[in-house]
């Protein structure tokens, strides 16, 4: 994976009210829960959130 500065199309999004959003970064949601939706290609917030670490 590699990371560029600049406005391009991305890779993966995922879309819904931000409470939500955020539920789902600190893993009390599935990316598939309700009011959430994962655009683009699945396995990169998947494999983001299972490496990511909060606190």
């Amino acid at each position: 994976m590699r990371r560029r500065r600049g406005h391009e199309k991305t890779t993966a999004a995922l879309r819904g009210p931000l409470t939500r959003v955020l539920l789902a970064f600190c893993r009390r949601l599935p990316l598939d829960g309700p009011g959430l939706e994962v655009l683009g290609d699945r396995e990169l917030p998947e494999f983001r959130l299972e490496r990511a670490t909060f606190g």
